[in-house]
């Protein structure tokens, strides 16, 4: 369905792990934090004028392990990523 947000099959995935991390560089540049990416726990993406990424990601904050959602809104062809 055009619009609606479908699963990610493999939260491995290159690109998705890129998006993710890019998610948490981009939280810790506005928040002025060293949060560390670990890994992607679950996520969907959205077809809109590009992609959504909504993601579940857990991360390093000093010794604890956090999870926080996060959106990105990609458009490749225009080089553009932003965290919503």
């Amino acid at each position: 369905m055009v619009g609606g947000w479908k699963p990610i099959e493999d939260l491995k995935e290159k690109h998705v792990m890129e998006i993710g991390q890019f998610a948490v560089t981009e939280y810790n540049k506005r928040s002025k934090s060293t949060l560390k990416f670990e890994s992607v726990e679950k996520g969907e993406t959205q077809v809109v004028s590009g992609t959504n990424y909504r993601l579940i990601l857990v991360v390093k904050d000093g010794p604890s392990t956090k999870k926080f959602e996060a959106v990105v809104w990609e458009k490749p062809w225009e080089h553009f990523k932003s965290l919503t």
